[in-house]
Protein backbone atom coordinates (compact mmCIF):
# COMPACT_ATOMS: atom_id res chain seq x y z
CA UNK A 1 0.00 0.00 0.00
CA UNK A 2 1.39 3.84 -0.92
CA UNK A 3 0.35 5.94 1.53
CA UNK A 4 0.66 9.92 2.07
CA UNK A 5 0.61 11.41 5.44
CA UNK A 6 -1.13 8.06 6.59
CA UNK A 7 -3.54 8.46 3.82
CA UNK A 8 -3.88 5.08 1.50
CA UNK A 9 -3.30 6.84 -1.74
CA UNK A 10 -2.37 3.09 -3.91
CA UNK A 11 -2.18 -0.43 -3.78
CA UNK A 12 -1.50 -3.45 -5.65
CA UNK A 13 -3.11 -6.86 -5.05
CA UNK A 14 -0.87 -9.92 -6.49
CA UNK A 15 0.08 -13.58 -6.45
CA UNK A 16 0.71 -16.64 -8.02
CA UNK A 17 -0.58 -17.05 -11.12
CA UNK A 18 -1.77 -20.79 -11.56
CA UNK A 19 -5.07 -20.72 -12.42
CA UNK A 20 -5.20 -23.15 -15.88
CA UNK A 21 -3.35 -26.05 -16.12
CA UNK A 22 -1.76 -24.90 -19.22
CA UNK A 23 0.42 -22.33 -17.01
CA UNK A 24 1.77 -24.60 -13.98
CA UNK A 25 4.92 -24.61 -14.62
CA UNK A 26 5.32 -21.06 -15.71
CA UNK A 27 6.31 -19.56 -12.38
CA UNK A 28 4.40 -16.29 -12.71
CA UNK A 29 3.62 -13.55 -10.59
CA UNK A 30 0.44 -12.40 -11.15
CA UNK A 31 -0.70 -8.49 -10.72
CA UNK A 32 -4.35 -8.91 -9.67
CA UNK A 33 -4.61 -5.19 -9.25
CA UNK A 34 -2.98 -1.99 -9.55
CA UNK A 35 -4.65 1.34 -8.52
CA UNK A 36 -3.62 4.74 -7.41
CA UNK A 37 -6.24 7.54 -6.20
CA UNK A 38 -6.44 9.85 -9.37
CA UNK A 39 -4.72 13.02 -7.96
CA UNK A 40 -1.69 10.99 -6.85
CA UNK A 41 -0.74 9.80 -10.69
CA UNK A 42 1.98 10.16 -12.56
CA UNK A 43 4.12 11.13 -9.62
CA UNK A 44 5.59 7.43 -9.55
CA UNK A 45 3.26 5.36 -6.90
CA UNK A 46 2.16 2.83 -9.41
CA UNK A 47 6.11 2.30 -10.35
CA UNK A 48 6.89 2.14 -7.02
CA UNK A 49 4.27 -0.94 -5.74
CA UNK A 50 4.95 -2.49 -8.81
CA UNK A 51 8.54 -2.81 -8.16
CA UNK A 52 7.86 -4.29 -5.22
CA UNK A 53 6.14 -6.42 -6.43
CA UNK A 54 9.25 -7.33 -8.63
CA UNK A 55 11.36 -7.63 -5.32
CA UNK A 56 8.94 -10.57 -4.13
CA UNK A 57 8.55 -12.23 -7.41
CA UNK A 58 12.81 -12.31 -7.24
CA UNK A 59 12.38 -13.59 -3.73
CA UNK A 60 9.84 -16.18 -5.09
CA UNK A 61 12.40 -17.19 -7.70
CA UNK A 62 9.54 -16.44 -10.34
CA UNK A 63 10.42 -15.64 -13.88
CA UNK A 64 7.52 -13.75 -14.76
CA UNK A 65 5.49 -11.02 -13.98
CA UNK A 66 1.96 -10.29 -15.60
CA UNK A 67 -0.57 -7.85 -15.59
CA UNK A 68 -3.70 -6.86 -17.55
CA UNK A 69 -4.78 -3.16 -18.63
CA UNK A 70 -7.84 -2.35 -20.32
CA UNK A 71 -7.48 -1.37 -24.45
CA UNK A 72 -7.89 2.18 -23.47
CA UNK A 73 -6.08 2.79 -20.51
CA UNK A 74 -3.45 4.80 -21.84
CA UNK A 75 -1.43 5.90 -18.52
CA UNK A 76 -1.22 2.10 -17.50
CA UNK A 77 -0.09 0.91 -20.87
CA UNK A 78 2.84 3.70 -20.61
CA UNK A 79 3.88 2.74 -17.04
CA UNK A 80 3.48 -0.62 -17.83
CA UNK A 81 5.44 -0.50 -21.04
CA UNK A 82 8.73 1.62 -19.38
CA UNK A 83 8.94 -1.22 -16.78
CA UNK A 84 9.68 -3.54 -19.66
CA UNK A 85 6.48 -5.56 -20.10
CA UNK A 86 5.55 -6.49 -23.46
CA UNK A 87 1.99 -6.73 -25.14
CA UNK A 88 1.38 -10.53 -25.10
CA UNK A 89 -2.16 -11.57 -25.29
CA UNK A 90 -5.42 -9.86 -26.27
CA UNK A 91 -8.84 -10.56 -25.41
CA UNK A 92 -12.32 -10.28 -27.33
CA UNK A 93 -15.62 -9.54 -25.47
CA UNK A 94 -19.04 -9.33 -27.49
CA UNK A 95 -21.98 -7.47 -25.39
CA UNK A 96 -25.75 -8.33 -25.58
CA UNK A 97 -28.18 -5.83 -24.65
Amino acid sequence: MAEDNRKAVGFCEFGPFSLAPVYKDQKTIMVWCLYVVPGYRNKGIGKRLLKEVDTVRKLAKLKTMRIDAHVDNAGAISLYSSLGFKKHMMQMVRCWR
